[in-house]
């Protein structure tokens, strides 16, 4: 059994946020040391509060549930990339890349801990935005896959969508469901690609994500974007109405309108989107924020993946506050 928690210092202005992680055996009364990188100090009081987890699972799963396979499919929105930020340019078919990968991985899993090799600036820690946004104990079996690729317009998805899912498809043989989360249009404006040719493009994407690769495909509108006036591009809603109508001919093509999901923030969608510096010195926004990011994520996965993914297993947690103890830390 493992315990995760937080601690309050009682002197003023510390908060300990991130808690530590105490092997099954281990005592609190014993003045055992926090992990390497936690605040040393000495005759601090500490009131802490633990979550207790069982490891085991309740599991729900068969042979015929081997799990599913998701793949992010688009340009760099889909990689998690923003202007100015270090990060990775394309997924190659990576996981744990980017934060769109990384928060929908947290959300079908329920893991409340960053994994080892994940690329996303607010999942470096053990997040408490994460932790706020599993909302149930429930464990789906999944895997990400990132296919975005930065600068890319729905011309090149075309070009390469059969062999990059194939790809996937033939590193995860067992994947019982496929799903494709297909983005693309931004770059289309950037590129100077008529509406038409967009629809074009993106309806061959559709046809070979299920004829050829054998995933359902799962087609989005694309977010908001402006200069530093915050008035949405035009040509953004020229796009929008052409992928709604594609959806509509398409009795068995699921849409989520990421478009209304942004646009109807209660914050407003300029606080998901990031004003950034281009190459060419224009002030746009284009890319999400970091909470953006989570939000799109949280998008997809309530609208769709949710019910579409079935639940495998469940976290059984207690939670109890532990009296006030001092800790003697030393230095060592």
């Amino acid at each position: 059994m493992l315990a995760n928690g937080f601690c309050l210092l009682s002197a003023k202005d510390f908060l300990l946020a991130k808690g530590s992680s105490l092997a099954k055996g281990s005592s609190l009364a014993k003045g055992s040391s926090l992990a390497k990188g936690s605040l040393l100090a000495k005759g601090f009081t500490f009131l802490c509060l633990l979550s207790y987890s069982s490891t085991s699972l309740a599991q729900q799963s068969t042979e015929a549930d081997a799990g599913a396979l998701i793949a992010l499919y688009g340009d760099s929105i889909s990689v998690g990339f923003q202007i100015g930020v270090p990060g990775p340019l394309n997924g190659n078919g990576n996981t744990n890349l980017g934060c769109p990968d990384i928060y929908l991985g947290h959300m079908l899993r329920n893991e409340t801990e960053r994994q080892a090799g994940q690329e996303c600036p607010t999942a470096n820690l053990n997040s408490p935005v994460l932790d706020a946004n599993a909302r149930s104990r429930e464990i789906r079996d999944a895997v990400v896959v990132n296919w975005g690729v930065t600068s890319s317009d729905s011309s090149n998805g075309v070009s390469r969508v059969v062999a990059n899912l194939t790809q996937s498809r033939n590193q995860f043989p067992d994947a019982t469901r496929r799903f494709s989360l297909i983005n693309y249009g931004t770059n289309d404006i950037n590129n100077g690609i008529g509406t038409s040719t967009t629809r074009f493009n993106l309806q061959e994407i559709v046809r070979l994500t299920r004829s050829r690769a054998g995933f359902q495909p799962i087609i989005t509108t694309i977010l908001p974007r402006s200069d530093a006036s915050n008035v949405i591009d035009s040509r953004v809603f020229t796009i929008n109405d052409q992928i709604r109508q594609l959806a509509a001919a398409d009795p068995q093509l699921v849409m989520v309108d990421l478009f209304a999901e942004f646009v109807n923030f209660p914050g407003g969608w300029p606080q998901l989107m990031r004003l950034e510096t281009t190459n060419s010195g224009n002030r746009l926004r284009i890319h999400p924020t970091d909470q953006g990011y989570l939000f799109l994520a949280e998008r997809w996965f309530d609208l769709f993946l949710r019910d579409a993914v079935p639940v495998t297993g469940s976290l059984s947690a207690d939670t109890v506050l532990v009296p006030v103890i001092n800790f003697l830390l030393n230095e060592d």
